[in-house]
């Protein structure tokens, strides 16, 4: 199969897309493995798409333009977890491409083949919350426009003015999408540093490319109102919001053990002596230093899970096609393709499928959104859930701006204060919910504070709250 993949062919693409669609399907069509994650950007898209507003009616941390894209799509498509699985996979399909087309026009390797596109592709089929249509996956492909541009630079082949502001604006675009990808932007400015010949005045110009969707996004939220929200809800929580950590340090270092093995197979090949032009050299120097801004770019995000490090997929797809490309003998490259080939399905399905023996290692109980213990009443009712747990919402209609309660449950939990009792009421008004999930037991204070709230619902036990109607 790896035969077939030398050849440069973009036609090989399509078949790339039957591989990963063959993975995939089986998650896919179960419909059985809705993530948290995934459930939480479900709700956003909902809400917007209900026609709420980022920030001020949705109180969430998703980025901008995250928000946006998740809004339009449900607007499509509605809250359906298939739909957003099928754009994800073009999305990445989309990826692949654009991945190979950056090194075949660098001539990174000394063949010219769509393997590193394929290897990129089968990394994104790995486990099956990688199917989703996360923010980091939304802001990677304009990651990956941007390296084109770095990598451009860096081969001493463009050295325009405009080539450093298209780098800059695609990496902004990203930032918009996924925050912590601000790490990029130190990246590419070491990268600048140490393998080409960039004047002071245009890493200052790659800066205000950067800038320049900030800005505008500054400029729409505070002429909208929404300023000071989206730096609390945004900004600020890059620092402060609490990580969840969905897998223990011994399932991820399990999982990714196959890949790992191969990285390091490709780097060990290349110190070893393989033949590399001096951008060759360069770009296999810098593909090391991307992988070590893993460690800056994993102390930002806040869900520590397999979608959220996709980060390293672009410089693990180059090791790995090196690993590929030095084999003298072609059958031996092909054995151990099929080896590489085989890890999403050991890996990925036979972990959640239950016959390989990651299953008993790798837990993801408490990654996949359980069945709430209280269906039966929240099930297609406007609901408000005053937990972290989402499992409410899983058949349910969101209602009021408290989504997340990371960001919200301060407001219930200090009722003494008016602005907080202004902020609950208003909430409210705009939003009532037919359901309260209170576990905690905050609603009872807020109805002391707020009677006339406290008239329009009853307890039902076991923390919940009905509204009552006529």
């Amino acid at each position: 199969m790896l035969k077939y993949f030398r050849i440069n062919d973009p036609y090989r693409l399509i078949v790339l897309f039957v591989l990963m669609l063959a993975f995939r399907l089986p998650v896919m069509l179960s419909g059985d493995f809705l993530t948290y994650p995934e459930l939480y950007n479900l709700l956003i898209g909902e809400r917007m798409g209900d026609g709420f507003k980022l920030y001020s009616e949705i109180w969430n941390r998703s980025a901008p333009l995250a928000g946006m894209t998740y809004g339009v799509i449900d607007f499509l498509f509605g809250r359906s977890q298939l739909a957003w699985q099928i754009i994800s996979l073009l999305v990445v399909l989309v990826q692949c491409f654009l991945f190979n087309r950056i090194l075949l026009a660098g001539k990174a390797f000394n063949e010219n083949t769509y393997i590193p596109g394929v290897v990129y592709g089968i990394l994104m089929t790995w486990f099956f919350d990688m199917y989703s249509l996360t923010p980091p996956l939304l802001g990677l492909t304009f990651v990956l426009i941007a390296m084109g541009g770095v990598f451009e630079h860096m081969e001493l082949k463009a050295k325009r003015d405009e080539q450093l502001l298209y780098i800059g604006l695609h990496l902004g675009v990203a930032v918009m999408f996924f925050l912590p990808y601000v790490v990029v932007v130190f990246l590419i400015m070491i990268g600048f540093a140490l393998f080409t010949g960039t004047t002071p005045r245009r890493y200052l110009l790659f800066l205000y490319g950067v800038s320049l969707p900030v800005i505008l996004a500054i400029m729409f939220y505070m002429f909208t109102g929404r300023l000071k929200e989206v730096i609390a809800q945004f900004v600020l929580t890059l620092f402060d919001y609490p990580v969840t950590f969905y897998f223990e340090w011994l399932d991820l270092l399990l999982l990714f053990a196959l890949p790992v093995f191969f990285i390091l197979g490709g780097m060990f090949r290349l110190i070893q002596g393989a033949r590399l032009t001096v951008f060759q050299s360069n770009l296999s120097r810098f593909m090391i230093i991307w992988m070590f801004f893993f460690i800056l770019y994993f102390f930002l995000i806040k869900d520590i899970a397999p979608a959220y490090m996709i980060f390293l997929v672009p410089p693990a797809a180059f090791f790995i096609s090196h690993y590929f490309f030095q084999f003298r003998k072609k059958w031996v490259a092909e054995i151990v393709f099929v080896i590489f080939l085989a890890g999403p399905l050991l890996f990925n399905l036979g972990t959640i499928f239950g016959f390989f023996i990651t299953d008993e290692v790798i837990g993801t109980e408490d990654y996949i959104v359980a069945v709430p213990e209280n269906e039966s009443q929240v099930n297609g009712k406007r609901v408000l859930v005053l937990s972290q747990d989402l499992a409410p919402y899983r058949n349910a209609i969101p209602a009021t701006p408290f989504l997340d309660y990371e960001l919200s449950g301060e407001l219930f939990t200090n009722p003494g204060y008016y602005d907080n009792l202004t902020l609950i009421a208003n909430g409210f008004a705009g939003d009532m919910p037919d359901v309260i999930v209170d576990p905690q037991g905050l609603m009872g204070p807020v109805f002391e504070k707020i009677p006339v709230l406290a008239r329009q619902f009853r307890s039902s036990g076991d923390g919940v709250y009905l509204r009552i109607t006529d």
